[in-house]
């Protein structure tokens, strides 16, 4: 490590693959950089050049160890059957009433499924927040979509709570489902905003601006253009949980032609007594 840089170590999220099938079937690969593709929000996407990471690249990581779910990206294995019934009957719901309310009561169905599955892996639920569907075309390189401009959003931080850059991991977590026919990714950096931050020229961003995420990621791809990101690879049935608002992350999609589809479930999570 360059002995002018910051020691970014501290700063990393754990990343943890919880049971036997996460380590087999799921995946990490990394490149270096970014493209910055010039539309009415500055998107980044991340450089195409992946290079897989064997499993010794990340042994520390992949360990089975019970780290907070707040300071960590969590892969786990969701039972198939919530995939399916979400093609078998709830798109069927969906479109026989083709009501809001219906759309909700499936949303809502698929959550409490996704409770149960969560629990089954140890992880308990405090509190529910949000649930909602994303669907995105094959062969995106961005899945977080701005209606307003009408453009994929690129690398970014939430900040749904605007929360303090030291008080990012108390917010909500956000547990990702692929429940598509093909596998997707995500793609981030593996620091916590207070990383993020590190090296920044002291008070260039004021974390009470309403812009600030926004900012901090184009000042940190302006200072650090060639920084590491990491490609999470997650097949149909797989889910991460991570604290959305506390790291740089975005989606990306199969190039198989298949719709991308993600179920997203919002609240608060946490390791069951005993897990």
């Amino acid at each position: 490590m360059n002995a002018l840089e910051p020691d970014f170590r501290k700063y990393q999220l754990q990343i943890q693959f919880i049971g036997a099938s996460t380590l087999s079937n799921c995946g990490l690969a990394e490149t270096f950089g970014v493209e910055q593709l010039q539309t009415p929000n500055l998107r980044y996407v991340a450089s195409p050049s992946w290079r897989d990471l064997m499993l010794g690249d990340v042994a520390s990581e992949a360990a089975n160890q019970r780290v907070a779910l707040s300071n960590a990206v969590t892969i786990i294995h969701v039972d198939e059957r919530v995939r399916s019934w979400y093609w078998s009957e709830g798109t069927k719901l969906i479109n026989g009433a083709c009501t809001a309310d219906a759309r909700n009561a499936v949303l809502w169905e698929l959550a409490e499924r996704v409770v149960q599955a969560l629990s089954n892996s140890g992880i308990r639920t405090i509190a529910l927040r949000s649930c909602d569907l994303q669907t995105t075309p094959a062969h995106q390189r961005s899945t977080a979509y701005d209606y307003i401009t009408n453009t994929y959003v690129g690398l970014h931080v939430d900040n749904h709570d605007r929360l303090p850059a030291r008080e990012r991991s108390a917010g909500f977590q956000v547990v990702a489902l692929n429940i598509g026919a093909q596998e997707r990714y995500l793609d981030f950096v593996n620091l916590s905003v207070p990383g993020l931050l590190e090296g920044l020229e002291p008070g260039a961003l004021d974390d009470n601006n309403p812009d600030f995420a926004r900012r901090l990621v184009h000042d940190f791809f302006a200072c650090r253009p060639n920084h590491q990101i990491l490609r999470l690879r997650l097949p149909p049935d797989y889910a991460y949980i991570a604290v959305t608002q506390n790291f740089i992350h975005d989606g990306a999609t199969n190039c198989v032609g298949d719709d991308d589809v993600a179920l997203l479930v919002a609240g608060q999570f946490e390791w069951a007594a005993g897990s």
